[in-house]
Order: C-alpha cells, then structure tokens, then sequence
C-alpha cells in the first residue's frame, strides 16, 4: 500500500503543481499519474491501481476539469467507494472556484469526505494547513522547518545597478569575470543580467533557466526521500522574501536557529539587497547555518558543467568522501567555489542529508576544542574576494 495519490486534471494544472510540490517538498510520500507513470503503463488501469494502493485521495475538483474530462469524477467516485468500505483512510476533496454540488454521488455525501475550498492558486498559509492535515493523518512526524532566503536583484534593480554602481566596484567585478574568461562590458552586463527576472525569486544563475528556488526544492524532495528510507524526519524549507527579512522578529531566526541563505554576490553591490541581509549565526554549533554566495560567472560554465557531470556519472566517492571528511573535522561545513550547478546540488544535498537536529557535535561530547574559542561566522561558500 502506498500513502498519498493525487488526482487532478489539465485545467488546474498551475493551482496542482503548486499543491503537489509542496506536499513533496514537506516530504510526504505521494503519487501522481505525470511523474510516477513509466512507459507501457495504461492510463486508466494505473490511476485505478494507484487509488486502489493508497491510505489517502487528494483530488483537485474544479467547473473546468469536470467539463473537460469524466475522469475527474471517475477517480472521485472511486476512492468514495473505497472510504465507505474501510479501504482508504481518508478523501480530501480540493474544490477549486465555485463548483456546483450536482456532480457529487451519494457516495459523497458523508462526514468522512473532507473538503478544502480555494479560491484559486493557493497562498502559504492554505498550503500550511493543507499539508498539516496530511501530516497528521498520516501519522508523520512535523519535518524540520529551516529558515531560507534568496537575496538577489530583480531585473529592473539590476538595469538601476548598471546605470549607476561604483566604478570601482564595477572594475573589481569585470576583472574577476575577465579572469574566468567572461567578455568586457557592455556584453558582461547582457551576460549577468539573463540571470535576473520580474521579482527576487526569479533568480536563475545557471546555464538551464531553472529559477535557484526550484533548483533547491528539487535537491530537498531527493533528499527527503532517502530521509525516510533512513528513519529521519523530513526537511522544509520555509522561504522569506526580501520584504519579510526586514521584519526584526523573523531576523533573529537568522542568530539562533538553522537557516540556509543564498546571496548572489552581484546583488550583493545593490544597497537594497545589502540592507535585507539576515545577521549572522551567533550559535557555536556550525551545523547552525550556511551562507551561500552565487558567484557573478555561474552561466559561463556550461563546459565545466558538463565536464563534472561526465566524471560524477555512476560515481559515488565524493559523497563517500564528503562523509569521511566530516568525521574527521570538527566543523561540519566545507567552504568552497561552487559555479556550476552540480557543484551546488551535491554541497546542498549532503548538508540537507546529514542534517539532525538532535545529534551531538562531530568532535563528540567529551572532546575539548584546543585553545581559545575564535568568534563565531557562519561557514560560507564565497564566489567573489
């Protein structure tokens, strides 16, 4: 049997895959008929088959996709069934817009059936209560909830920057990408500006397009999986907008708790990204927190890209030795250059991997530290002197 099977329809495709992603995202052990399909599989025999297998229904219903296709209702109708016979758990019916009752069978008609309404495309706090729900009749434990944030430009800040940044700090930056083979301005700045969108979070310093963001969310569903495997709880990452840093209350997570921060270092020359930045780490324990710098010659690294993932095909030695590292350093965290964006999802995974939050310090209980206490910094993945 499995846990979760997620039904829904084309015409809620945006509103879905913003739920489906953050139920994996929280780590919840759940199926779709458009990731976990292989070729050969009928359409119709796996979703009943998938139904058939689950603890738990979570169905998409809206006007549109029941207009579109009678599977909707289809796959409703037959997880009801199952409820009423004692073979599912629960049913959580997701009723997208205004959806008129008459579609509903007698088999729905019961207080087993849960509903949850949205008006459209879910903001955080729906999703926080939809996923708690899930949690709890699952009978999972809460994950870690980690602290994160992106501190980058937009697009029109970064045209603002490029119009009126500090010649000097402009020298500095040409001649570090100059020295990674990037071309002279102005095609340096048409270059670092493909890495900048509409808001913050549209960020994407690599060669794919693939927004930071999405890049690390897809490093926490690996990571949650093998996880579970190994009997630890699920990670989360709560991500806070620029806006939101400035709140003093939420700035002090950044002093005391387990954070994960990404700055692009370009960004780092506009004075409004600097203001937002969190303070750093005051804890002793360096598993605490980890500040990432994106450095400005990420897009200008497809070959080194493509060279690192050659030679990591089929090779597990650099986790094994990431391991072997860790036992034998007393900090758990390793400062290097990550331009490419295999460099950044193994560093991100094994930090995310190995996170417990009630695990002792690496250099063990009874180990003193040699000599005075140095000030505390949170370990940093630096791409600009």
């Amino acid at each position: 049997m499995s846990e979760i099977f997620f039904s829904w329809a084309s015409p809620d495709r945006e509103t879905a895959g913003r739920i489906l992603g953050r139920m994996r995202d929280a780590g919840l052990p759940v199926r779709d008929y458009s990731d976990d399909m292989v070729a050969g599989d009928v359409i119709p025999q796996w979703v009943i088959g998938a139904i058939e297998q689950a603890r738990i229904v979570v169905a998409c219903v809206s006007s549109a996709a029941l207009a579109h296709s009678n599977w909707v209702k289809t796959e409703v109708d037959a997880a009801a069934a199952r409820l009423v016979s004692k073979h599912l758990d629960r049913l959580v019916v997701i009723r997208i817009g205004q959806v008129a009752d008459t579609w509903q069978s007698a088999l729905l008609r019961t207080d087993s059936v849960r509903y949850f309404d949205l008006a459209g495309i879910p903001g955080e706090a729906e999703l926080d209560r939809l996923i708690d729900d899930l949690r709890v009749a699952l009978g999972i434990n809460a994950p870690y909830v980690i602290p994160a944030a992106l501190c980058a430009m937009t697009a029109d800040e970064f045209g603002r920057l490029r119009r009126s940044a500090d010649p000097a700090q402009v020298g500095r930056l040409v001649a570090l990408c100059r020295r990674l083979g990037m071309p002279n301005t102005p095609e340096l700045w048409d270059e670092l500006a493909k890495r900048h969108g509409a808001t913050s979070e549209d960020f994407a310093p690599y060669a794919d397009g693939r927004s930071l963001i999405e890049l690390a969310q897809a490093v926490v569903r690996s990571v949650n999986e093998r996880r579970r495997d190994i009997g630890r709880s699920p990670i989360y990452l709560r991500w806070y907008s620029r806006a939101e840093l400035l709140d003093k209350n939420l700035r002090l997570n950044w002093t005391n708790a387990h954070t994960v921060l990404f700055v692009d270092s370009v960004s780092a020359l506009y004075p409004a990204v600097t203001a937002g930045l969190p303070p750093p780490s005051q804890s002793e324990d360096p598993r605490k927190a980890a500040m990432i710098y994106l450095p400005p010659y990420t897009r200008h690294t497809g070959d080194l890209e493509r060279l690192i993932e050659a030679n990591l095909e089929g090779q597990l030695y650099l986790s094994d030795t990431f391991q072997s590292w860790r036992r034998e350093n007393r900090l758990a965290s390793l400062a290097f250059d990550i331009p490419t964006e295999t460099s950044l999802r193994r560093w991100l995974d094994q930090l995310l991997l190995a996170f417990d939050d009630g695990r002792p310090p690496p250099w063990g209980p009874n180990v003193d530290r040699m000599g005075p206490r140095p000030p505390r910094r949170s370990p940093s993945i630096s791409g600009m002197p």
